[in-house]
């Protein structure tokens, strides 16, 4: 072969080459040459921003491309084309629904072929009553108040600014969000519950995030100094802290008991005040006139000088007096360590002894016209023969010490009368 030849050959390869790739540049869409197609027609009531070529996917993986987009009255009749290695069977329980592939208005057709045990899908075409419409995140947001999407166009602007920088943490945290998500599930739940006022948790929150306005130095001077504090507990790798930690239940157990110890005294001091209360009130109710009495004894006691000068001769005099009775003194206790003898014998007779002196007083008591207090008459009686006689009466017997309070009824009778 010559070198035209060559030059031929070598054109024509290069020409083939430029065909290959623009038809596979024009109808890569719709799959590689040779592989098997399927076509199943689907209706939706809106399919929004949904175009030709668009992908279709299963489980979000492609399978398959828009073919086509017509109108149908009120109705969207989309043709899928699907592609495989393997034949792509559709059921006839088959659902269709058109989502947003991102933000910007992209979106596909996510299909579910269905299950085998429905038999195949025998028209070929979806009714709208198996398919979902599309659904714009402008549109799920519209269903909010501006109030609403304010808060939260707010909310995303300051975690978006927040995140900044901090892939490191971003990632931390998201290799520990299933732990996190198990313990926000709990908040969750909790907060779910009747008995919660989220409402009023939010609004104290808000009031408590309010107060720390302006105060942001004061609030970062504050973590610092935590920050320190902490670092010092955390020193020598937390071993202070770990040796004080486990001498704190010991710690606590004797301090519980000194507590309970306390519990004793406390309650005798709560029974001593309740004693002293009322004594205490009373001082308090005294205190004004108390303080009057010291107020006007002033000029009293401005005298008492005065008068202890004027007695001081007659207790000199007394002084001498009491010295001169000393003698006097020893003598009458001499006399009562005798009299205490008689007094007693006479003590079982104080009741005759007090009757006599009744007796006395009755005779004395009162007078007669002449003045006369005591008459003295003389009864002439059995015995007042019988007394006289140098005989005694021998029917006659006499007690003469008559055992106390019998004197009265101490009496005998004889021959001659009573006696």
């Amino acid at each position: 072969m010559n070198a035209r030849s060559k030059s031929i050959a070598a054109a024509l390869a290069v020409f083939g080459l430029l065909g290959v790739s623009l038809y596979a540049a024009l109808f890569a869409s719709s799959g590689l040459p040779g592989s098997s197609r399927e076509y199943v027609t689907v209706r939706f009531a809106d399919v929004g921003g949904l175009r030709e070529g668009d992908d279709v996917r299963e489980a979000s993986v492609r399978v398959g491309r828009v073919d086509s987009i017509e109108l149908d009255g009120e109705q969207a009749v989309v043709r899928l084309q699907l592609t495989g290695d393997t034949d792509m069977d559709v059921y006839a329980d088959a659902t269709a629904a058109v989502w947003a592939r991102s933000g910007l208005g992209q979106n596909f057709v996510e299909l579910n072929r269905g299950h085998e045990e429905a038999g195949q899908l025998e028209s070929g075409e979806l009714p709208p009553a198996q398919t979902l419409p599309a659904s714009q995140l402008d549109e799920l947001l519209s269903v909010l108040d501006k109030p609403t999407r304010d808060g939260l166009a707010s909310t995303l602007r300051e975690v978006g600014g927040g995140v900044e920088g901090k892939s490191t943490e971003l990632a931390t945290f998201l290799a520990h969000a299933p732990e996190i998500l198990g313990d926000l599930g709990t908040i969750s739940t909790a907060t779910a519950s009747q008995r919660a006022d989220l409402a009023g948790l939010l609004q104290s929150t808000s009031v408590l995030a309010s107060r720390f306005e302006g105060r942001e130095d004061r609030i970062d001077s504050m973590l610092g100094k935590m920050d320190k504090t902490l670092r010092a507990l955390g020193a020598d790798n937390g071993q202070a802290i770990s040796r004080t930690l486990d001498k704190a239940p010991e710690a606590l157990r004797k301090t519980d008991e000194g507590l309970t110890a306390l519990e004793g005294p406390l309650v005798d001091i709560e029974a001593a005040s309740r004693s002293l209360e009322p004594g205490t009130a009373a001082l308090g109710r005294a205190t004004p006139a108390l303080r009057a009495v010291l107020r006007d004894a002033q000029a009293p006691l401005d005298k008492v000088p005065g008068v202890a000068d004027l007695a001081d001769p007659a207790f000199s005099e007394l002084a001498s007096a009491v010295d001169d009775a000393r003698p006097l003194a020893l003598r009458m206790e001499s006399t009562f360590d005798s009299a205490e003898t008689l007094a007693t014998y006479m003590a079982p007779y104080a009741s005759e002894i007090s009757q006599y002196f009744d007796y006395w007083s009755s005779a004395n008591g009162k007078s007669d016209k002449s003045g006369h207090y005591l008459r003295l008459g003389f009864v002439v009686r059995p015995e007042s023969i019988s007394g006289v006689l140098p005989i005694a009466d021998p029917f006659t017997h006499r007690n003469p010490y008559p055992a106390p309070g019998q004197a009265q009824q101490d009496r005998a009778t004889g021959l001659l009368g009573g006696n």
